[in-house]
């Protein structure tokens, strides 16, 4: 249980750092529109961003089909 939790906490606490990184390269496309660099880190955070908030639905779904699994064992008994 605490794991899970340490989990899920990791994974907050890294989306609000790319989500920090994607603020920071949009104001540096505000000042130089033409840096592919930057472009090419935007969309890299994207990408990193979604694929993290993917991770964290997908754990959210399968603690709760842990926690309904639980529920129908517990009834049984």
């Amino acid at each position: 249980q605490t794991r899970k939790f340490l989990n899920e906490q990791k994974l907050d606490d890294a989306i609000k750092q790319i989500d920090k990184s994607i603020e920071s390269y949009k104001n540096s496309l505000r000042n130089n529109p033409a840096d592919k660099e930057t472009k090419f880190n935007l969309a890299y955070a994207q990408q990193l961003k979604k694929m993290l908030e993917n991770k964290k639905n997908q754990n959210q779904k399968n603690q709760d089909q842990n926690q309904q699994d639980k529920n129908k064992q517990d009834q049984k008994h």
